[in-house]
């Protein structure tokens, strides 16, 4: 007979994926180190292109585990670096859409969607993200880069 330990750290229940605590801590885990690998002090596209990206990953992970609270922290992390980005990488006028008004569209729609699954389990999180107003801050960014 075998001596090996296993322990479950996934499974499926009514069609959904669920992580143990361990798992979940796990992917956060691997998550934030990426996050923290990244030299803060010399923030450059690709840079905050990966920075945008991960965070809107760790939000999408957290809103498939029901953690509406933190999903929408990370996202809404994710959109502080898109409008830093914004703010301090050029992007030439004649270039199209920059690409971090696009990231912000993805990340106010997972704010959104945390804030809306909050309020199905009786929650407050949708009063918190139309107090942040984050469509007015995407609104005057469209039109300060439209404008020129």
């Amino acid at each position: 007979m075998s001596e090996n330990n296993y322990q479950l750290v996934a499974w499926t229940e009514n069609g959904e994926i669920k992580f143990s605590g361990y798992a979940m801590w796990e992917q956060e885990m691997l998550l934030q180190d990426e996050i923290d690998s990244i030299d803060t002090d010399s923030l450059d596209w690709d840079s905050y292109s990966r920075l945008t990206h991960l965070y809107w990953e760790w939000g999408m992970l957290l809103i498939g585990m029901k953690e509406n609270w933190e999903a929408y922290d990370r996202f809404k992390d994710g959109l502080y670096v898109c409008m830093e980005a914004i703010r301090f990488i050029h992007f030439p006028k004649d270039g199209g859409i920059n690409p971090f008004l696009l990231a912000m569209e993805d990340l106010i729609e997972g704010c959104h969607s945390a804030a809306l699954n909050d309020l199905e389990q009786g929650g407050t999180l949708e009063e918190v993200f139309h107090e942040e107003a984050f469509h007015d801050m995407r609104r005057q960014l469209w039109r300060g880069i439209s404008q020129g």
